[in-house]
């Protein structure tokens, strides 16, 4: 099938996310046309979807973050009040990526802002991917961060975070019994697995 799309239908009007209806021109198998609509929640305007190119820019950015005492590395957790659950999820740093920095510059930021960690080292894992492409169109990045210590953290108003470091050898037996999201839960367990760590 070939698609083409036509159209960015903005139906709400919100400062920082939004539904659209994305309008499409289908060639289908049997070589006819049809017009299909697909909804979704995007953080950008209209211009910028109907836009899309090959080139993607991360809308976010996780980052594994670690810290290594006396030989022992501990993985740097977060909880936080998710609002959209209404319960507290366990994961890992992670925020946007503001349009006057990169990938690493917000990165650094994030983890000093959510768990007070100084970042010592910190290396991109993987660039922007899609993280729901079923519900919207959210391109996160990934990186790792070994910081050197924790501080206090640097919250906004509403966020409700706190931070937990845990040994490495209590990741998976942790990630059994607790309500973590799906990507923070992913990147630990193959750190884990992979003996990474």
């Amino acid at each position: 099938m070939d698609w083409k799309l036509l159209d960015a239908i903005k139906e709400t009007e919100h400062p920082y996310l939004n539904y659209y209806t994305l309008i499409y021109e289908v060639k289908t198998k049997d070589n006819t046309f049809k017009t299909y609509s697909y909804y979704i929640a995007s953080r950008h305007d209209k211009n910028h979807l109907l836009s899309k190119s090959n080139e993607a820019k991360p809308d976010g950015v996780l980052i594994l973050t670690y810290l290594e005492k006396n030989g022992t590395k501990y993985a740097v957790l977060t909880k936080q009040f998710r609002p959209a659950l209404n319960r507290y999820v366990y994961s890992i740093p992670a925020g946007l990526v503001d349009d006057n920095e990169d990938v690493i510059t917000a990165a650094k930021r994030e983890v000093s802002e959510e768990v007070g960690g100084k970042v010592e080292n910190i290396e991109l894992l993987f660039n922007a991917s899609p993280t729901s492409s079923g519900l919207s169109d959210e391109l996160n990045a990934v990186c790792i961060a070994k910081v050197s210590e924790l501080e206090k953290e640097h919250l906004e108003e509403f966020e409700d975070i706190q931070h937990l470091v845990l040994p490495f050898n209590e990741v998976e037996s942790f990630l059994k019994d607790k309500f973590v999201a799906l990507q923070a839960r992913s990147l630990l367990l193959y750190l884990v697995r992979a003996h990474k760590f």
